[in-house]
């Protein structure tokens, strides 16, 4: 019997689909476990082939053995980093989607080989293209914090696809995204508005990247999300508080350059009205 048969690592019914196998006169392919002769352990694939005389009975067998140690340790230690990565992933307080490009690189690859270089302008002229391009992005993977920035529960509804979660001018954002890939970006960000999975809108930050070693196919694509709408609500407050305080210098000046009552009216009502953007002022006592 073959020395793997007394390792000790295999158990009976291992042995015996072994057996029905090849004495069935079927090849067997298996991996297991197994003892060298300093009694070391390794890991070994072996395939069996039996040979059959000529009446059809198996004669004898050929086995071919390979000690694949350092593949079921890289096999290992890749699944460790997948786990620590899911980890991070899924756990980041970002916002964080996993999407699949391959499809958009196939479209971006072949437009290339019939000589496109204005990108921007050929986008622009075949917005067909672009929302083709959309709608070929797969949402592969959200983590926790996309589910909330999205106010949803389930990641269904990632499948229904992005147009659901995109600004109505989601062409030209995707226009100037789609170009920078086809000039050969592999990261870049820019702000935009994402839709709630109950239509609200939200101001984000948003940041794109290729993740390494996917460069060649785009089937790894992270983009993280982050809610921007407190600051956007203070900048336009503070742009609010500046155009009042030019309003109020600008009157200043105005008003203390005549004593025209009728001058005076005119300046305030020009200055309130391109402030307030309104057809008409009413002033009451």
């Amino acid at each position: 019997n073959p020395r793997f048969l007394k390792s000790g690592f295999q158990n009976i019914l291992f042995y015996e689909e072994m057996w029905d196998s090849i004495l069935s006169g079927q090849p067997w392919h298996n991996e297991l476990l197994n003892r060298r002769k300093d009694g070391s352990i390794y890991n070994e694939e072996m395939k069996i082939t039996p040979l059959l005389d000529d009446k059809g009975q198996v004669e004898y067998f050929i086995a071919i053995k390979q000690d694949i140690s350092e593949r079921k340790q890289f096999e290992m230690n890749l699944a460790e980093s997948e786990a620590r990565y899911h980890g991070l992933f899924d756990d980041s307080p970002v916002a964080i989607l996993e999407q699949d490009y391959s499809q958009v690189k196939l479209i971006l690859d072949g437009l290339k080989k019939k000589g496109i270089k204005n990108w921007e302008g050929y986008f622009q002229n075949h917005p067909e293209i672009v929302t083709d391009c959309v709608r070929k992005i797969k949402v592969v993977d959200v983590n926790k914090a996309a589910l909330a920035l999205h106010r949803t529960d389930t990641k269904d509804f990632y499948n229904i696809g992005l147009q659901a979660m995109l600004p109505d001018d989601y062409l030209r954002i995707f226009t100037r995204e789609l170009a920078v890939i086809a000039k050969g970006g592999t990261s870049f960000s820019w702000e935009t508005i994402t839709r709630t999975s109950g239509g609200q809108s939200i101001d984000v930050a948003i940041s794109w990247s290729i993740a390494p070693g996917y460069e060649n196919t785009f089937s790894k694509v992270l983009v993280s999300l982050m809610d921007i709408s407190e600051r956007k609500k203070h900048e336009k407050a503070i742009e609010q508080r500046n155009q009042e305080l030019d309003l109020l210098y600008t009157a200043g000046r105005k008003l203390s350059q005549t004593l025209d009552l009728s001058k005076i009216f005119m300046s305030f009502y020009e200055l309130v009205s391109s402030m307030m953007r309104c057809d008409v002022i009413r002033i009451s006592e």
